[in-house]
């Protein structure tokens, strides 16, 4: 439950398949709501597969099924592309993003090209007071995917233009040090 009082109010739970993510993010949103009874407000995204599932859990584990729909929304990546664009993202107190690896941001002719999805993601992510991410997925041989992900969790330390592409177009995370530079003499 530190996570709800740390100062950065953002996470990342990259763990195995199976060592209970769900249940750690339905435990953080059941405190939130606990900590904020009359003025919560949450954004749960998952793939269009999971919304029954989470549903469920949200239902019988934590108790939330009267808030679904009204200050606890569970949304579908194909439905949170589809929300309107003046949706009051001020008023997210919490944004949960299960399958987090599917927020994609690629390097291309040197310029970084975030997915829709992410996009999305992000624009709520900068007005959400929290934001959890959760992914059982490593970004194998994606540096610029998993840079897209911390970039979320703290766009000042995480800047997605330190992004950069070797002569085989694979992705590095490169330098803002200049290549001259010792940082040692």
């Amino acid at each position: 439950m530190n996570f709800l009082d740390s100062p950065s109010n953002n996470l990342l739970i990259a763990d195995e398949v199976g060592l209970g993510k769900t249940i750690e993010a339905g435990v953080v949103l059941r405190q939130y709501v606990l900590d904020h009874p009359s003025d919560h407000s949450a954004l749960v995204v998952v793939p269009d597969t999971l919304v029954s599932q989470w549903k469920g859990e949200l239902r019988s584990r934590f108790s939330l099924g009267r808030l679904l729909g009204k200050s606890v929304k569970v949304v579908s990546f194909t439905q949170v592309k589809a929300l309107s664009s003046n949706l009051s993202t001020a008023s997210i107190g919490l944004l949960i993003v299960d399958e987090a690896h599917h927020l994609t941001v690629t390097l291309r002719g040197g310029e970084v090209q975030p997915s829709p999805l992410y996009s999305r993601v992000r624009e709520l992510s900068q007005c959400a007071t929290r934001l959890l991410l959760l992914s059982a997925t490593p970004v194998h041989s994606n540096e610029a995917g998993f840079l897209g992900l911390l970039h979320l969790l703290d766009p000042t330390v995480y800047r997605l233009d330190a992004v950069e592409e070797d002569s085989k177009g694979t992705n590095k995370i490169g330098t803002t040090q200049p290549k001259n530079t010792q940082i040692f003499p």
